[in-house]
């Protein structure tokens, strides 16, 4: 049997924890016989009805649930990581734009093994996330009410990004709902320097970064589910095929909040390109949780004889996990720079763990 859910989102009854000894049950104290059925005949439909919900059961089961919420919201929080800073740029004045960002959790493979393989991607990734948001920097030494010193501190070297962008999808019978949320203040420990005539290579300094990103995702959908399941059965003369037919629904919920802490440097060349990278330390919070159920669920079961019978059947699926507290990650990016307009991408990776992101921004810098 195919899990039609499956198609839509690999991930979204990965939720299910499979400790319950039926967690899809048909009614077979409850049948419904049309025409005259006798004791064997009954018999022998149970022992149909048996097979089939075991096939079932089977079938749901070959859907590996391990950590995959978890995966899941820990990959939002990478996801993150791309779209909340800036990490090539000193604005003078100010720094607005929009940006992605996709994470990615793996069963111990890397990015190349992922696209190299020819393995069903949902056999390969173990929790997926991503975040889109809307980006806006200012100098803070530049406003007005901010001194232009506080203490040791410099005010033109601290700049502060905002990020924020919510979306809501609804598409017959999916439904979407994500927001993306945070601020990042960052410091220049070290300034900048030109290397050779024109600043052909210039150095943009030393960063110190910290702030805090939210990411939720909520995904809805529903499927139709179709099983068959045929028997010439142990009664002389008599076949029988049972048909499951329902409507399956499933929801999932990531809610994440990232501390981040970040340094990083970035070296311009030829004023076309910029190269940057840096390393980071998370403080995490949040949980992936699903929920599922059938609904409308039939059993039908017909026969080659003049006599039919039907049941129902039922489901109920839920699952919470909570993300990893902490991770490190190192990160590296390209931005090509066409006058005050920046396009660039990002790759991250967590130190110990299969854990990755791509991002990719458009940025006006000024």
């Amino acid at each position: 049997m195919k899990i039609l859910l499956l198609s839509a989102f690999s991930f979204v009854l990965s939720f299910n924890a499979f400790s319950a000894s039926s967690f899809f049950d048909i009614d077979t104290d409850n049948i419904s016989y049309t025409g005259s059925w006798s004791a064997p005949e009954r018999t022998a439909l149970q022992t149909l009805l048996l097979q089939l919900e075991s096939e079932g059961q089977a079938q749901l089961s070959n859907i590996e649930p391990g950590d995959y919420l978890k995966n899941s919201a820990n990959a939002t929080i990478m996801a993150g990581k791309s779209v909340g800073s800036d990490y090539a740029n000193n604005p003078d004045l100010f720094l607005v734009g929009a940006a992605v960002g996709i994470g990615i959790s793996t069963e111990g493979q890397s990015l190349t093994d992922v696209t190299d393989s020819n393995e069903d991607i949902e056999d390969i990734v173990n929790g997926i996330g991503a975040q889109v948001s809307l980006l806006g920097g200012v100098n803070l030494g530049r406003l007005p009410f901010v001194p232009k010193k506080i203490a040791f501190f410099d005010m033109n070297r601290f700049h502060l990004f905002v990020n924020f962008f919510k979306y809501d999808i609804e598409k017959n019978d999916f439904s979407a709902d994500a927001l993306s949320l945070g601020f990042m203040l960052r410091y220049q420990v070290l300034e900048s320097r030109a290397f050779f005539p024109f600043s052909m290579l210039y150095w943009e300094g030393l960063h110190v970064h910290l702030g805090m990103q939210k990411g939720n995702l909520d995904l809805e959908v529903n499927e139709t589910l179709t099983l068959t399941e045929s028997d010439s059965t142990s009664v002389p003369g008599l076949t029988m095929t049972g048909t499951f037919n329902s409507i399956a629904g499933a929801k999932v919920e990531v809610d994440t909040l990232s501390i981040p802490l970040e340094i990083s440097s970035a070296i311009r060349f030829l004023y076309l390109m910029t190269l940057y990278g840096g390393l980071g330390a998370d403080l995490n919070t949040g949980t992936g949780s699903g929920q599922g159920s059938l609904s409308n669920s039939t059993v039908t079961v017909s026969t080659n004889l003049s006599k039919s019978a039907s049941t129902t059947a039922s489901a109920s699926l839920g699952e919470e996990q909570k993300v990893d507290s902490f991770f490190s990650r190192a990160f590296v990016g390209l931005q090509f720079n066409l006058w005050k307009i920046k396009l660039g991408i990002q790759y991250d990776k967590a130190l110990g763990d299969d854990l990755y992101g791509l991002g990719a921004h458009l940025k006006f810098v000024w």
